[in-house]
């Protein structure tokens, strides 16, 4: 007889029941967290995951290997694996999918190589593999296809292969002996030329110590230089000889990313010929040393340039008389070969030229006269004899030649030239100007009569005026042409050149004020003392500054400088000016010229007369910025 529960009974089993309700949620929580997790790892790992039935089915696809062809899930589950885009690319593919999803529900684990279009087109290398799934009694009941993305990984092996081919094709390709060692010096490394020369093939020495496979006479003196290097992370080079051999060895260790050394470079080059070929050379240097010297003894104290000159217009040796001639050291005319070529005067450039390629065209040596522009700017005249030297039977191979300083030659000549011309125009011209005077005179003094009895509303008043003001001019010149042809003597004195241009831009400073333009100063300090007429100098570096203001335009401004170089005191005055040409410039110094603005006089032939006296020059330079530079040079 079965007995009633009773209401504890009851109440007891209540709770049971209710405990096992909760458990049983807190369970089914925990199963949904789970599988949220696993679906987290499964849609966010790198690789690309599925699952398939035994019949090759796709029933799940994480988001990487959705994303990586650029379909939704809809697009491939319930399809066979074998016909979704990862595959349908290539039909070999495909079959090989087939028979691996044969294999792998089986129970057997597949791996193969394939490869997936991406969803931009492109092929990329995967890793695949089948797993099966297997319930308790054994049977498959899931797939689990996994791809990996290696397409990076086979690209970084294919160029670590093209680089060890390399590296081997640059270890072998030279003659030289070339090996790489760890810092015990095994052989990690070794070309065919060092393993030769050792008597053994690559194989052999490879992982072996090298030092076992050395000469006796050399092994321990390289094995100090080995651990030298090792030990000092320095390269070390030396020569050494052995079995009747020299050799130039080389270490270069190599050193990890903490300075450590890993392994050193071993290079070692047979220099048995070159020794040889030094020995004989210097053999041969000794025997022409002494020759050699009495030669350049010769050719350096001859008071004549004396050079030698290529095919190619580039010299070879020049003597160091260049220096005086040209202004430029042996060196840097051998240095610079257009130098020699660019030193010709202008005007004489071509027919030098000429001379020098009949020369070497068809071996005609030549004399010619010619000027030279020294590097301080001033002229030396020339004589050049040139003589070509030809190979035995064969062409013109070089040009030897020596070249004499004539300045003082011509110098001579001109004066004597110029001394007797002189005497004569300055006869002609006192005797001219003395004809042109009387008559000036009587017309001046009649105008000027004339003038004092017109009323001074006459109608003619002007132009007796114009007479006047002609004769006056005409006057001027005539006192110009004889301050011209007057012996000049020249009182010399020791003088401070900067003092002397600072009270000449003082004395015009009213003529600055009044064209409005700045003077700008830029006088080298403490300048040597020249000796020179004070006043006379004066004098012409005046007429240069006042016709530098009256040639400026408005506004702007002129610039003064002095300095010395290669033994000369050097004065520039450099101005804009407005609607000058070359024919301008050319003409710079002739006389009777008048500004833009006024018909004013402008004496500038004395102030060329005065600095050359002094022995010393003048230049016109105008840019194509129209910038005037007058370029005033004296000796020291």
């Amino acid at each position: 007889m079965s007995i009633k529960p009773t209401y504890k009974d009851l109440e007891r089993r209540v709770r049971e029941l209710e405990k096992e309700r909760a458990d049983r949620m807190r369970a089914e929580e925990a199963l949904k967290e789970n599988e949220r997790k696993c679906r987290a790892i499964f849609d966010q790992t790198y690789q690309f995951i599925g699952l398939l039935t035994p019949q090759g089915i796709l029933i799940e696809v994480n988001r990487t290997a959705l994303k990586f062809i650029g379909v939704n899930a809809s697009d491939v589950l319930g399809k066979p694996f074998w016909e979704t885009p990862w595959w349908i690319h290539s039909t070999e593919l495909q079959q090989r999918l087939r028979d691996a999803v044969k294999e792998a529900a089986e129970g057997r684990f597949v791996r193969f190589e394939a490869t997936h279009p991406g969803a931009d087109g492109t092929l990329r290398s995967i890793d695949f593999s089948l797993k099966p799934v297997e319930d308790e009694t054994g049977k498959v009941v899931l797939l689990i296809p996994e791809g990996r993305d290696i397409t990076d990984r086979k690209l970084s092996e294919e160029a670590l292969r093209q680089s060890e081919n390399t590296a081997r094709a640059l270890l072998d390709a030279p003659t030289d002996s070339a090996m790489l060692l760890d810092p015990e010096g095994n052989v990690l490394a070794i070309n065919k030329v060092a393993a030769e020369k050792l008597d053994k093939t690559v194989s052999e020495l490879v992982g072996r110590s090298i030092f076992d496979f050395m000469s006796r006479d050399v092994n321990e003196s390289r094995r100090e230089r080995f651990a030298m290097a090792a030990r000092s992370r320095l390269p070390v080079r030396f020569e050494d000889q052995t079995g009747g051999r020299f050799y130039d060895n080389n270490l270069y260790p190599i050193l990890d990313t903490v300075g450590r050394v890993i392994q050193v470079a071993v290079y070692g080059r047979d220099i048995t010929d070159y020794r040889l070929a030094v020995a004989s050379l210097q053999q041969r240097t000794d025997d022409l040393a002494e020759s050699e010297e009495k030669y350049r003894t010769l050719v350096e104290n001859v008071p004549v340039v004396v050079y030698r000159m290529n095919t190619n217009g580039v010299i070879l040796f020049v003597n160091q008389i260049v220096h005086d001639l040209f202004g430029y050291s042996p060196d840097e005319i051998m240095q610079s070969p257009s130098l020699w070529h660019e030193r010709v005067y202008e005007a004489d450039r071509l027919y030098v030229e000429e001379l020098r390629t009949s020369c070497f065209r068809e071996g005609k040596e030549f004399v010619a006269e010619y000027r030279v522009k020294h590097k301080s700017g001033h002229i030396v005249y020339v004589t050049d004899h040139a003589i070509p030297v030809r190979l035995a039977n064969g062409p013109v191979r070089s040009v030897d030649g020596f070249i004499m300083d004539i300045t003082g030659r011509v110098k001579l000549q001109e004066k004597l030239v110029r001394a007797e011309e002189i005497k004569t125009i300055s006869e002609v011209s006192a005797r001219l100007a003395h004809e042109i005077r009387n008559p000036l005179v009587s017309v001046g003094g009649f105008a000027r009569r004339v003038l004092a009895t017109m009323s001074p509303h006459d109608p003619n008043k002007s132009r007796i005026d114009i007479i006047i003001k002609e004769v006056s001019r005409m006057e001027a010149i005539l006192r110009m042409i004889l301050s011209y042809i007057q012996p000049l003597e020249l009182n010399l004195s020791l003088t401070d050149l900067n003092c002397l241009v600072e009270a000449v831009v003082e004395s015009v400073n009213s003529e600055v004020e009044q064209r409005k333009v700045t003077v700008s100063l830029n006088l080298t300090p403490d300048l040597p003392l020249l000796a020179i007429d004070r006043a006379q100098m004066g004098h012409a570096v005046e007429i240069l500054l006042k016709n530098a203001l009256r040639q400026l335009p408005e506004g702007a401004t002129l610039s003064v400088a002095t300095s010395t170089k290669n033994g000369m005191f050097t004065l520039d005055i450099r101005y804009p000016v407005e609607a000058m040409s070359p024919d301008d410039v050319e003409h710079f110094f002739y006389p009777f010229k008048w500004t833009r603005t006024t018909q004013e006089i402008v004496d500038l032939p004395l102030s060329k007369i005065l600095v050359d006296k002094h022995g010393g020059a003048i230049d016109v330079i105008l840019t194509k910025s129209n910038e005037l530079t007058i370029h005033v040079i004296l000796p020291l």
